[in-house]
């Protein structure tokens, strides 16, 4: 498709604006990775929670290894709504959530 088209179909300046932008980035990845450009950073980023959780798995059991079971502090897992950051009252919840915790449980 032509990108002059896309770029004139647009409505305003903005628009224009964030979809030069969104073929420019697009066009990096491309040239970057040819064969799963931004396909690729999606699923990089994808799995960056995994692999964070899996980093914390190894270092609590290398702790463990140290200094022992019992005195590897514990994690209190918070389950993330799934209408997070969307609404207000999501974001309330979860934040009053925390403030009630004990000081354990936020360490």
């Amino acid at each position: 498709m032509n990108i002059r088209k896309i770029l004139v179909d647009l409505n305003t300046p903005e628009q224009r604006q964030i979809a030069a932008n969104c073929l420019r980035y697009a066009a990096e990845a491309r040239r970057c990775d040819p064969i799963s450009s931004c396909h690729g950073i999606i699923l990089h980023h994808k799995n960056i929670p995994n692999n964070i959780e899996q980093d914390i798995e190894s270092t609590k059991n290398e702790l463990e290894s140290y200094v022992g079971p019992d005195r590897v502090p514990k994690f209190f897992d918070l389950p993330m709504p799934e209408d997070f950051l969307t609404t207000s009252a999501s974001l309330d919840f979860f934040v009053e959530k925390i403030k009630s915790l004990n000081a354990v449980q936020k360490n």
